[in-house]
C-alpha cells in the first residue's frame, strides 16, 4: 500500500513513499529510488505535515541518516505513521 504524493524536503520533486512487509520505499514516479528494511529503521515520526524517517546508515562512517518528507496534510502524515507503526509491529 502506498501514500499519496508529497515532497521531499531537499527538492521540489513529488516523491511516492511506499509501505510494505520488508519495510519502506521511496519512488520517484515509477522508479524506485530507495528501500528501508525494518530492522535499519530507528525512529517514525511525524510533526504538522511532516513525516521523518531516522535510519542506521549502510557505511560505517555515517551512524544515522535522517529523510524528512511534507506531507499533503496533517492527516495524511499522522495515518502514514500510524500505517508505518502497524506494519513494523505486524511484521517484524
Amino acid at each position: 500500500m502506498s501514500s499519496p504524493p508529497f515532497q521531499q524536503s531537499s527538492s521540489d520533486a513529488e516523491h511516492g513513499l511506499g509501505v510494505y512487509y520488508g519495510g519502506l520505499l521511496l519512488y520517484l514516479g515509477r522508479l524506485r529510488l530507495q528501500r528501508f528494511s525494518w530492522p535499519r529503521i530507528i525512529k517514525l515520526s511525524y510533526r504538522k505535515r511532516k513525516f521523518i524517517v531516522i535510519v542506521r546508515s549502510l557505511e560505517e562512517t555515517q551512524a544515522e541518516r535522517t529523510y524528512e518528507f511534507r506531507c499533503a496534510t496533517e492527516l495524511a502524515a499522522k495515518r502514514l505513521w500510524t500505517l508505518c507503526v502497524e506494519h513494523h509491529n505486524f511484521f517484524r
